[in-house]
């Protein structure tokens, strides 16, 4: 899981959604409407004729719901999620939530051999000592959220599956 983390290609998202749309256009349209999608290098434009006003506008909604349901299909196929920045632009980054959230599973074998005291709770220097130790793990540093698209971002289950070390978490406890 994650280990083949893609980045965020535009071109391959704007293709998807072309599929998407092509293949929804056979089933709106009737012989007095018509729909033409010109795929252009940053955006689509959707032209959309019909012998009425009330029906263009219904198709043209049609085919912009699908173009949302195509675009957040191929988000959450790939794990990234659409943010809104401080200017107002809207743009795709990594879903670090989802990917945090389906990790968990994969690392609760670390989390389960960490020391723990008597009483069953995770110590201070337990969590110091795993936060070390993944804190230690070698990563690409993140460049600007809105020009990176998602690159230099690795799940942390594609870095624990290439660490090739064995950690062994050894617990001394003592009591007055």
């Amino acid at each position: 899981m994650f280990r083949k983390f893609k980045l965020y290609q535009p071109h391959l998202a704007q293709r998807y959604v072309y599929v998407q749309l092509q293949k929804a256009i056979p089933k709106l349209i009737d012989k007095h409407s018509r729909i033409r999608i010109k795929k252009q290098p940053e955006n689509m434009i959707i032209e959309v004729e019909a012998n009425s006003e009330s029906k263009k506008s219904e198709l043209l909604q049609k085919i912009l719901q699908i173009k949302n349901d195509a675009q957040a299909d191929f988000l959450a196929k790939n794990t990234y999620s659409l943010f809104t920045n401080t200017f107002g632009n809207t743009l795709v980054k990594p879903d670090h939530i989802r990917i945090a959230v389906e990790s968990i599973p994969l690392m609760k074998p670390i989390v389960e051999n960490v020391p723990q005291d008597i009483e069953g709770y995770i110590t201070r220097d337990s969590i110091n000592y795993v936060l070390s130790w993944i804190q230690s793990i070698p990563y690409n540093d993140l460049e600007s959220r809105a020009t990176s698209l998602g690159s230099g971002f690795s799940p942390p289950i594609s870095y624990s599956s290439k660490i090739k070390v064995t950690v062994t978490v050894k617990a001394h406890y003592s009591h007055p």
